[in-house]
């Protein structure tokens, strides 16, 4: 009997309350009594330890705090279905504790998804903020602690969670939009190059790799085509290079990734010296015809 009691008593300090609670069939009076309380002291004690964890739980809690509480709940969920079986039980554990460990477990679920509806609300703030590294770090480090969570995770925070990979998807899609469709002077205002470096600190996203990848060729082609177009309608001839949109893309230069601006410096380059040679040749032309013109004069007078 002692032998059998010891046996359990170690089981217990593993919290192995079902290996503890089946030899309580072995032991008889003095022994049973004894052990049926330490047996009840140790259910309670895990029921304590799982709600203080729960109840501790921040928006900095690890993965390792979320594994321990599955971990107990496991242990209080497989003990209560044990318990609930006369033959394992013998009736030697009261009535009332198997009610008690089903509220815990219940308590516990609740506090955790509390937890989680509240880490997903931040990441979710972060979004709109554009902190999308803060968002995409926080998102990692959500998905590896509900790695660890099954039977504690509720279909509501699941649902909460899926509508934030969405809407962060969104976001990026409409910043994609915003960016690619500004106006030249626009950029000085939202510089397209600190959109960028915030975008790098999460290259590891496939979305905003993506979307990073059409900005910059898009916004490439906008410059490039606009310059064709001055070129074509001869704003050079016109205005020379004081054209007022040939300023506003010529200013915003500065403003642009160093990637899209070294991209650029060619065809501004094209741009302006096609300028030089046309407002070149248009100055040969206006001295050959005032010489043709006082020419003709001279003649008219003599």
């Amino acid at each position: 009997m002692k032998e059998t009691l010891g046996e359990l008593i170690e089981n217990l300090k593993q919290d192995e309350i079902i290996l503890a609670v089946s030899l309580l069939n072995d032991l008889s009076e003095p022994f049973l009594t004894r052990a049926k309380r330490l047996v009840i002291s140790s259910l309670q004690r895990l029921m304590r330890d799982v709600n203080n964890r729960a109840m501790k739980l921040n928006l900095s809690s690890s993965k390792v705090a979320y594994s321990d509480i599955q971990e107990i709940c496991h242990k209080l969920s497989n003990t209560n279905q044990f318990l609930q079986d006369k033959d394992n039980a013998k009736k030697h554990i009261v009535d009332n504790l198997a009610s008690g460990i089903e509220k815990q477990l219940t308590k516990a679920k609740d506090l955790v998804n509390e937890n989680l509806k509240k880490r997903l609300e931040k990441i979710e703030s972060n979004i709109h903020a554009m902190n999308f590294f803060e968002s995409f770090e926080s998102l990692s480090v959500y998905d590896e602690c509900i790695a660890c969570l099954d039977d504690l995770l509720v279909k509501e925070t699941e649902d909460k969670k899926a509508n934030i990979d969405k809407e962060l998807k969104k976001h990026i899609n409409k910043i994609q939009k915003e960016y690619t469709e500004r106006n030249f002077d626009e950029y000085n205002m939202y510089p397209l190059s600190a959109l960028f470096e915030k975008l790098d600190r999460v290259s590891g996203s496939y979305t905003v790799r993506e979307a990073r990848e059409k900005i910059k060729k898009e916004v490439y082609r906008k410059y490039v085509e606009k310059l064709k177009e001055l070129s074509k309608k001869g704003a050079g001839l016109l205005k020379g290079l004081r054209n007022n949109e040939y300023l506003q893309m010529k200013s915003s230069l500065s403003s642009l990734p160093s990637e899209i601006e070294k991209s650029l410096e060619i065809s501004f380059s094209n741009f302006e010296e096609e300028f030089k040679e046309e407002k070149s040749l248009m100055s040969q032309g206006l001295d050959h015809c005032l010489r043709n013109y006082s020419v003709e004069r001279n003649a008219e007078l003599e």
